[in-house]
């Protein structure tokens, strides 16, 4: 085999080579490709989530609150439970928050929806269904299961919340000052003036032991360069 053949060999073998290298590039970058963009279709996409919690403000009443879980805003939500509740278990002629035509991302929406009491032995499985614009017809849902007897055994020891504490603190501090502000509530007060302050700064100087004859009433509120030869005096050491 001459020189020649031994090139023409290894011309074709690099040539195989780098074709077999370009064709797995290929592939790798379009197996990355998709794994890319259902990851950004994956991570841009809303999730609704509904859940019954109890009150902020008291116990024995449960909410109904709707999130938007999800980086995208959900268009025509629905909201479908199984069994639906009584008429006899919220006030008004439907339940709320059957439907709702618009939900950001982190937005949420709550709404008062029934006594404690009359739920707490239901299972509920909770459908949620909603699109990702409000031109599709593609409709995506969420369906799972919440259990009220949870809450049975649940207590809780003062305000659930520090702003709900602070806001009934206000209110309690309102309510006590209404009466006064009216003139249906008189207040007693103790001033402490300026002859109250003479009496004491002349105790105070009889404790240090000041001779009367020499005290007058009103020496020791004149001027603090007397205040200062007052005391310095009597921190002096005394001679035989």
């Amino acid at each position: 085999m001459d020189q020649t053949t031994i090139a023409t060999f290894g011309t074709l073998i690099g040539s195989l080579a780098t074709a077999l290298a370009t064709i797995a590039l290929v592939y790798v970058t379009t197996v990355l490709a998709k794994e890319t963009k259902k990851l950004a279709e994956a991570t841009a996409q809303p999730q609704i989530v509904a859940v019954i919690i109890p009150n902020k403000w008291a116990i024995n009443y449960f909410d109904i609150e709707v999130e938007n879980t999800g980086n995208a805003p959900a268009f025509d939500i629905e909201l479908t439970f199984d069994p639906d509740f009584r008429q006899d278990q919220f006030s008004g002629d439907k339940r709320p928050l059957r439907k709702i035509s618009l939900l950001k991302p982190g937005q949420k929406i709550s709404s008062g929806m029934c006594e404690a009491k009359t739920i707490l032995d239901e299972r509920f499985d909770i459908t949620c269904s909603w699109k990702r614009s409000p031109t599709t017809s593609k409709i995506e849902s969420l369906t799972y299961s919440q259990d009220m007897n949870e809450y049975k055994q649940i207590m809780y020891l003062g305000e659930r919340e520090p702003m709900t504490q602070v806001a009934k603190a206000i209110k309690d501090i309102r309510d006590d000052w209404r009466p006064i502000a009216q003139g249906q509530k008189r207040t007693s007060h103790e001033i402490f003036d300026r002859q109250d302050r003479i009496e004491k700064n002349i105790a105070f100087a009889r404790r240090r032991g000041f001779i009367d004859r020499q005290l007058k009433p009103d020496w020791w509120t004149k001027t603090e360069a007397r205040r200062r030869r007052f005391l310095s005096s009597k921190s002096k050491p005394k001679r035989d």
